[in-house]
């Protein structure tokens, strides 16, 4: 008897161990704007355009990355992996602004109501220098963040804003370009 008890703990204890364990439900993704002494960016808005097909059922599958890639990244080497969820990537401007003279919404996953942020949420003035979305830990669809403000020309940004759990990004305005630095949580 005591054997087979110690045995059914064993087998418990290696189960449990084993199992997937959720990180943690939902959070949240900041991004913090920064510029170069002596500039100030004029009236700072931001906007979130999905851009996961509508016929690509799940976004983490090769068709959607092949897609990404091939649309906002012409000439380089093709990706096969949800990269869009480990980092923010600048899109070239010439590139997204071609891309969004021809989007339609209705191409796309639309925002529902079971996602961390309704479509009212999805554009906005961008205060103090920061943007917060509320993140769910199953939303690493990909999207367009577009930051443009009145001396500014349109910056475009493709990313899983809406997923993971409390990533960060800070856009570095330095009179060269952006440059943006991507990260997770404070313990990464």
């Amino acid at each position: 008897m005591k054997q087979a008890t110690l045995l059914v703990v064993v087998f418990l204890s290696v189960g449990i161990g084993a199992g997937f364990g959720q990180d943690c439900g939902k959070g949240r993704r900041s991004i913090s704007i920064f510029v170069q002494d002596g500039f100030a960016l004029e009236n700072p808005r931001y906007q979130l355009f999905s851009v996961s097909p509508i016929s690509e059922e799940r976004y983490n599958n090769g068709n959607v990355a092949r897609f990404l890639s091939k649309t906002f990244f012409p000439g380089e080497e093709v990706r096969l992996s949800n990269f869009w969820v480990h980092k923010s990537y600048i899109i070239p401007a010439e590139v997204a602004e071609k891309f969004l003279k021809t989007y339609k919404a209705g191409d796309y996953r639309a925002f529902r109501e079971d996602d961390p942020i309704k479509k009212n949420e999805s554009s906005g003035a961008i205060k103090n220098g920061h943007i917060e979305f509320f993140t769910g830990e199953m939303y690493s669809y990909p999207y367009i963040l577009k930051i443009s403000s009145g001396n500014l020309n349109p910056v475009y940004l493709l990313g899983d804003y809406l997923g993971g759990c409390f990533k960060k990004d800070k856009i570095v305005f330095d009179g060269y370009g952006p440059i943006v630095l991507s990260g997770g949580p404070p313990y990464d």
